[in-house]
């Protein structure tokens, strides 16, 4: 019973006179316990079921949120649930990857330069190297170096073309003034 000037302080007054220590609050918790474990272990095919089902539609934080929240308590149910929640995270890392590899892949599609690498970039760097595809994203990555070099290269070279063209054309240009001063 508690008593106040408010719904929600009546309830505290009320909790507030609970006393712990007491013969009957240490059986109703207990009794609590009981009942909450047999819960688990009568419900257990269904958390499994139902995890199975949200993994399935790829809701996959859902699922393994679903088999954590099994306590430990429940010994044969919870060990049922962590064992599925290893192949649920592989499902869940697998299919992350292909969504960042694709990401990425468009992103270069998009630009193959310098922009469009450090796009793809920030979508590979999120790959989880336990996943399937990582290996592809690897490859990837290295097909992205690989253009970026040639790009850079390419510009080295041009860069050292206009050097040599505007020595060449410095060097035409003395020649000229010099043959022009010999036949004068």
């Amino acid at each position: 019973k508690g008593a106040g000037n408010t719904e929600n302080s009546a309830y505290m007054a009320a909790v507030k006179r609970i006393k712990d220590k007491s013969p009957e609050y240490q059986e109703f918790i207990d009794n609590a316990k009981t009942k909450i474990i047999e819960y688990y272990n009568s419900k257990c095919d269904f958390y499994l079921k139902e995890a199975q089902t949200l993994a399935g539609r790829s809701e996959f934080e859902a699922s393994i949120a679903t088999l954590t929240s099994i306590p430990e308590v429940c010994k044969e149910c919870y060990d049922k649930a962590m064992d599925a929640v290893g192949p649920i995270y592989q499902k869940q890392i697998d299919h992350q990857c292909k969504i960042d590899l694709a990401e990425a892949r468009s992103a270069w599609s998009a630009s193959q330069d310098g922009s469009g690498a450090e796009a793809a970039s920030y979508y590979l760097g999120g790959i989880d190297p336990n996943s399937s595809c990582f290996g592809d994203a690897q490859a990837f990555t290295a097909q992205i170096a690989k253009r970026i070099n040639e790009l850079d290269q390419r510009e080295w070279n041009f860069k050292l073309k206009e050097q040599q063209d505007d020595v060449n054309a410095t060097q035409a240009r003395i020649k000229a003034a010099r043959d022009i001063g010999v036949a004068y």
